[in-house]
């Protein structure tokens, strides 16, 4: 590659300095694969990570392709998204092997003892002329994951190409297993975040499933408000808290099969300050903004809420988030006092209930994810394994 040293040097450490800010897995992922086009001048590249003996299928790009068909529709013809490790396969070979291996011309593969299945290739109309697979790998030496790209130009496959692409690939691997290790902690924050709020939930199991499903509802919500990640992210992660307070309420009002008397009203509605009086004097942000959902997820955007009648934006953006999660849910589950209503039932209510119960923005963000939700509520991850929630 003719590229001065310093050049060279430069370009590596603002590879570095890129891929070591982003901690979002996914697009840390996709950042990888552009920059590594970007080096090594690639038409396209695909990234794979290792679970155990397989590699599943994470990333695609094609600068060539992607200008013809659109990503999500050649991501679509793929065909399968997880592969056993083979010596068949190139990527497979990568990890078996533990070392780069460059394909310089694509039509004597075969004879090189690697099966390539052309059908994309033919489909599409494009041509795969030459490929690299460069494993990444952790820094205590384990393969974490393998990085392909395809049409490199011949100067990227030389042996001063090949050592600056393994070059880049150190980095690149390192920012994936800080990524990856920061994943499985933030997984295990939020297992035991729900594991801590089913102490609220435990008495009464058929809703124990409810903080899974708000909280996924609440997350999709702030998305479509266009908030930040990290936003987003709280909010997946303080929402199970929001019924905290519950742990104080005796069993014969948090379980009476029938409406609650006034006097039981009153009672059941002290666990909103029951819930922030448990998460006060929190240091961490998440805590604090669990503390906000918890005190006020039953105030309503109209001031007749509880338990101070805050109106409007007065009431912190989360539990107008919270709020439209936590009543849709309700509504479309089983209870001890109701049978679950229909999801288009529900869904009719909460936009009734714009500016009275309800922020408009929060109600119309809900409107624009209601297919994504009820397809969460379908899938086996998040319902009742004894019920489907949106089944009467």
């Amino acid at each position: 590659m003719n590229i001065q040293k310093g050049d060279i040097l430069e370009r590596l450490v603002e590879i570095g300095l890129l891929l070591s800010s982003e901690k979002n897995l996914q697009k840390l992922l996709e950042r990888i694969v552009e920059e590594e086009m970007n080096f090594t001048g690639a038409e396209g590249g695909s990234l794979y990570i290792k679970k155990g003996n397989y590699l599943n299928f994470m990333v695609f790009k094609n600068r060539v392709l992607e200008k013809r068909v659109p990503r999500e529709s050649i991501i679509k013809r793929i065909k399968t998204s997880r592969f056993e490790i083979r010596d068949t396969s190139v990527v497979g070979a990568c990890v078996k092997r533990d070392k780069i291996i460059a394909i310089q011309n694509m039509d004597k593969i075969e004879e090189l003892g690697f099966r390539y299945d052309r059908s994309l290739d033919e489909t599409l109309g494009y041509k795969t002329k030459s490929l690299l697979a460069v494993p990444l790998k952790s820094p205590n030496g384990d393969t974490i994951g393998v990085l392909q790209l395809v049409n490199i130009p011949e100067k990227s496959l030389t042996q001063d190409g090949l050592r600056l692409v393994r070059a880049t690939a150190a980095q690149a691997a390192i920012a994936l297993s800080n990524a990856l290790l920061l994943d499985e902690l933030k997984k295990a924050q939020l297992d035991t975040i729900y594991r801590l709020a089913k102490v609220a939930e435990f008495k009464d199991r058929e809703t124990g499933e409810h903080i899974k499903r708000m909280s996924n509802v609440s997350m999709y919500i702030a998305e479509a408000l266009k908030k930040d990640p990290d936003f987003t992210e709280l909010i997946l992660y303080a929402s199970p808290m929001h019924d905290i307070g519950k742990v104080a309420i005796p069993d014969s009002i948090l379980l009476k099969p029938g409406k609650l008397t006034v006097e039981e009203f009153e009672i059941m509605k002290t666990h909103t300050t029951i819930g922030a009086e448990i998460l006060k004097d929190a240091d961490t942000e998440l805590l604090k903004v669990a503390r906000r959902i918890a005190l006020y997820h039953h105030e309503k955007y109209d001031g007749t809420g509880y338990p101070e009648g805050l109106k409007g934006e007065d009431i912190p953006v989360e539990a107008r988030i919270v709020a439209v999660a936590d009543v849709f849910d309700a509504l479309v589950s089983k209870r001890p006092y109701k049978e679950p209503w229909p999801p288009e039932e529900a869904l009719k209510f909460i936009v009734s209930q714009k500016a009275k119960h309800f922020d408009p923005a929060v109600v119309q963000a809900f409107v624009q994810v209601y297919d994504r939700i009820i397809s969460m509520y379908r899938s086996s991850d998040i319902a009742p394994q004894n019920q489907d929630p949106l089944q009467s």
